[in-house]
């Protein structure tokens, strides 16, 4: 995956320096929280957005500051969904989680700050119209809100886990993991004027595939359900899916299949 791994190598820092740029290491308790709380993220849903911008040969500079806000947003989630009252994970990304490592208080509200942020990163983005900033705003708040993440993470809270059927539990997957991926898909459609429904279709494949390698490499989840064999194979049929729906664009679109197949079947 020669051309993924460039593609990677270029855009990468750029996104660490646009986010580096919006919350300074130092400034205030609250920016070296959120600093804390950005490290080592793989970056993964900006890629994606990217990654569509690159295959339609439009600007990637004026595409981060809207990447740059996904990234907010999947931040915040993570932030909350280790609290005590929710998922109650003590460790995130190798290190203690932010209200391990501060307070819970510190977290609540870092978690609230990364949110409102975001939405002012899309409403003042530079380089980018009107038309698309209102477009960006109204994609991730439906992405982000009950009909997405938060909504599947209500799911999650409510089930603890004891699924009652795997539909139930497909609909926590595609909400709480799926919906980011599929604004990732959308912003990308959108800052390069492209119709939705294309990249709504690879959102939805490959949001859910990439939960279910999660349940896989977890031994958890749609696996209790399934069994390995049959979970791995669902895995595969999305990323077959996936890829058609890629292969649907007028234009081929190699570092987008070669990111797809890598989060499918990543082993991390």
């Amino acid at each position: 995956m020669l051309l993924l791994n460039d593609f990677i190598a270029e855009v990468k820092p750029l996104l660490e320096e646009t986010l580096e740029e919006l919350i300074p290491l130092v400034g205030s308790p609250l920016f070296e929280a959120a600093s804390y709380s950005l490290e080592e993220g793989k970056r993964l849903r900006p890629l994606l957005t990217l990654a569509v911008v690159s295959t339609f040969d439009q600007s990637l500079e004026a595409a981060l500051h809207p990447t740059c806000a996904l990234e907010l947003i999947h931040t915040y989630s993570l932030i909350h969904d280790d609290l005590p009252c929710m998922d109650d994970d003590d460790i995130r990304r190798k290190k203690p989680s932010l209200h391990k490592a501060y307070s819970e208080s510190t977290a609540v509200l870092t978690g609230d700050f990364l949110l409102t942020l975001a939405f002012e990163v899309l409403a003042n983005a530079p380089d980018i119209t009107s038309e698309q900033k209102l477009k960006l705003i109204s994609c991730l708040s439906q992405r982000a809100g009950e009909k997405g993440m938060i909504g599947g993470q209500v799911l999650d809270i409510a089930y603890q886990g004891n699924f009652d059927s795997l539909t139930t539990l497909v609909d926590t997957h595609r909400k709480k993991t799926g919906a980011l991926f599929k604004a990732a898909f959308e912003f990308g459609a959108i800052l390069c004027n492209q119709p939705l429904e294309t990249f709504q279709e690879m959102g939805d494949h490959l949001g859910l595939a990439y939960q279910i390698v999660d349940d896989l490499l977890d031994q958890d989840g749609i696996i209790s359900m399934l069994g390995e064999e049959k979970t791995s194979e669902w895995a595969s049929t999305l990323h077959e899916k996936t890829l058609l729906a890629i292969q649907k664009l007028d234009r081929p679109a190699p570092i987008l299949e070669q990111l797809a197949t890598y989060l499918i079947f990543r082993n991390v």
